[in-house]
């Protein structure tokens, strides 16, 4: 079971938010910056620097919708869980979302493969 809790906006003190502050007074002092290079060397000042293509891959998720059923109103939760579950040989995800941080709100569990 994978569960994912949403911040409220504004009042997250987390580690990343320290570096962005970081890299904003860093490149205050640079108005112009051309080259992908200087953004790397700039951004690898506050902390490790991933690139697109050689550390990591992009997927075109909007593809996704064609297997997964797409959830209305998800983007207003803020929790969110997700379950692998095996019945008969065959294997479901299924999600459930809150509107509560600690408090499940509804038991309604939605399967996402599309039928």
């Amino acid at each position: 079971e994978i569960q994912i809790i949403f911040p409220v906006r504004g009042h997250s003190f987390m580690a990343a938010d320290r570096c962005f502050g970081r890299v904003e007074r860093i490149l205050r002092k640079h108005p112009v910056i051309t080259l992908k290079e200087d953004y790397i060397s700039l951004y690898s000042e506050v902390g490790k620097v991933k690139c697109l293509g050689k550390d990591w891959k992009l997927y075109n998720i909007k593809q996704l919708e064609t297997i997964y059923k797409k959830l209305q109103g998800i983007s207003d939760k803020k929790r969110i869980c997700i379950k692998k579950v095996q019945k008969n040989n065959k294997t479901e995800v299924y999600v459930a979302s809150y509107s509560c941080y600690r408090f499940v709100t509804s038991n309604e569990t939605r399967a996402l493969i599309r039928k």
